[in-house]
């Protein structure tokens, strides 16, 4: 995340950080669907990545992450690795924002140990509509938002406040969290 708010406050620019961002990247490819990746992304892989990432969600995160970061990259015009960025010219977009909140839905049924009476798509699809309506759920939906509303308001000169604020919480309440790297 460093990279990214160091941009926003204008330590950085987008040549600062490409290379991590494309070398992450290749790391989520490569953990993804077996992208064949260079020597040097390899070596970044075992050096930042080849930690405890065992778990599917933190996996998805980092995925995540790793395309806003070539985002970011393709839209300020730094060197991209991978064409399919090439062609990148909206503004950032967030992508795969349903994915994020089917995963945090996910998480939130293991977290609250609501039963799955089977793993057929329509139990899942009620669980996960049950989930919603749960207050933990509700409360992690209401701090991505007010997250959410805070950063496209702000000036610059509240940037370093928020990253400073943001480094404090976690949009899942702390009782919650040790349960979820358990899971």
């Amino acid at each position: 995340m460093d990279p990214l708010w160091d941009y926003l406050e204008g330590k950085k620019e987008v040549s600062d950080f490409q290379d991590f961002a494309n070398n992450l990247y290749a790391a989520a490819l490569d953990y993804n669907v077996g992208e064949e990746i260079t020597e040097a992304q390899a070596e970044f892989s075992r050096n930042f990545v080849d930690i405890p990432w065992g778990k599917t969600c933190e996996w998805q995160i980092l995925t995540w992450l790793s395309t806003l970061l070539m985002e970011v990259v393709a839209t300020c015009g730094g060197r991209l690795d991978f064409e399919e960025f090439e062609e990148y010219e909206q503004e950032i977009d967030f992508s795969e924002m349903d994915e994020m909140l089917n995963m945090l839905a996910d998480a939130g049924i293991e977290l609250i140990g609501m039963p799955l009476s089977e793993s057929k798509a329509a139990d899942v699809m009620n669980a996960w509509e049950q989930i919603s309506q749960t207050p933990l759920f509700r409360q992690v939906i209401e701090r991505i938002q007010n997250g959410l509303k805070a950063a496209l308001s702000a000036v610059p000169k509240q940037y370093p406040a928020l990253r400073e604020e943001y480094r404090q919480y976690t949009i899942l309440p702390e009782e919650y969290a040790a349960k979820l790297l358990e899971i």
